[in-house]
């Protein structure tokens, strides 16, 4: 299902060489964060570090079909990482009266993503609200947001979709997700390590 997605979605005869490239790459980046998230997973002891992987490589599912959409998209996207106080898909709504998580959850839906998996990808850009502040979000959907927002961490997705070295999210949401997740700062310096040793982390081929 992955690899048929990954081909629709790339494979557009209306599209310029640059979009498709960026496109490609874009999966490129997709791929990386799916690892991410089954290794942290499975050092997590997640019952099912297949979601996970799923989880990750979908998630931004949305960004190639607004790419698609939108020639200016991919300079708004590394923008909206630049900006404090905002959630990433903040500077989408205002501009496009959408944004890349919504369009995910469609997607995901459409292609019949299992229901929890939809919801946390809908919900993936509110995760400073969510661990920050007392909500309702089931405490399942709450575990692999966690999941997810570590494996973005660790595969470095700010800086190869974002071009921002810092990870503005990641540095609001770290000690209340690590804390929900059962993990010391030992944990997460081991996990650091461990993605470093398998690959993933450092990457800078997307824009």
């Amino acid at each position: 299902m992955i690899a048929d997605n990954k081909e629709t979605m790339s494979r557009q005869d209306d599209i310029s060489d640059d979009v498709y490239k960026a496109m490609n790459r874009f999966w490129d980046s997709a791929a990386d964060v799916a690892l991410s998230c089954q290794l942290v997973a499975q050092r997590l002891r997640f019952h099912d570090p297949d979601m996970a992987y799923m989880l990750g490589f979908f998630h931004n599912a949305g960004i190639p079909l607004l790419m698609q959409r939108f020639a200016d998209y991919p300079e708004v996207l590394a923008h909206s990482y630049l900006l404090e106080g905002h959630r990433i898909v903040d500077t989408e709504n205002k501009l496009y009266q959408s944004n890349h998580a919504v369009v995910s959850f469609y997607a995901a839906r459409s292609w019949k993503l299992p229901g929890i998996l939809c919801r946390v990808i809908a919900e993936h850009h509110s995760a400073i609200d969510i661990f920050t502040e007392k909500d309702k979000t089931n405490p399942d959907e709450k575990y692999l947001l966690g999941i997810l927002k570590l494996g973005e961490h660790l595969a470095g997705l700010s800086k190869t979709i974002g071009n921002n070295e810092s990870d503005l999210e990641w540095q609001q949401i770290e000690a209340p997700a690590l804390e929900y997740l059962g993990l010391s700062q030992f944990d997460y310096d081991d996990l650091v390590v461990y993605a470093a040793d398998n690959g993933i982390g450092g990457q800078t081929y997307f824009m």
